[in-house]
């Protein structure tokens, strides 16, 4: 791979701009340029605030590095729900189930979070083969309103609860919220 400098994450279009890096995936090619870049008055990948690390990395799907930023957030303010919840389901795409749930139910404390963490929650029982547990969280998610686009029984992580007889009413209790969200926009 040729050697790249100078090229800051803003000025960078790798398909256009680098066409010998193509077939890369696009966060790794910004991180790998600005890990060499020592140009007078750019800014290094690594001393961007670890909010600004955090979303480049969400936007780009680069689960690991979006994991380091939103611990170091979590370093800096440890009561920052929004943190957690993310960091959760930054976990969750990389299967890392078990530490996703911690981090998903520390985010439950704070209610803007509590019907999303319990539907993550319900994914993770559910890969899990925890069924009970994972009906229970689901119920609870529907409870508190949470409804998703295509419906639950779309989501794929939910394959080893959809012949349970509980799931049925579930299903209609996600159309029903997602009815009433409509009549609300109205």
């Amino acid at each position: 791979m040729p050697e790249i400098q100078f090229v800051h994450f803003e000025d960078v279009e790798p398909w256009s701009v680098l066409p010998q890096l193509h077939g890369q995936r696009r966060a790794s090619v910004h991180l790998h340029v600005l890990e060499r870049s020592d140009e007078p008055g750019r800014t290094r990948f690594s001393d961007k605030a670890p909010n600004e690390r955090a979303e480049f990395a969400l936007e780009r799907g680069n689960w690991k590095l979006a994991t380091a930023a939103l611990q170091d957030m979590l370093e800096e303010d440890q009561f920052d729900a929004r943190s957690m919840y993310y960091l959760g389901w930054v976990l969750l795409k990389q299967d890392r189930h078990d530490e996703a749930m911690e981090w998903f139910r520390k985010a439950m404390d704070f209610y803007n979070y509590q019907p999303a963490c319990h539907y993550h929650l319900a994914c993770i029982h559910a890969v899990k083969n925890e069924k009970e547990a994972a009906l229970a969280q689901l119920k609870s998610a529907l409870d508190l309103g949470f409804r998703t686009r295509r419906g639950i029984a779309s989501t794929k992580q939910f394959e080893s609860i959809k012949d349970e007889a509980e799931f049925r009413p579930l299903m209609r209790q996600e159309e029903a919220n997602r009815e009433r969200k409509k009549g609300r926009r109205r």
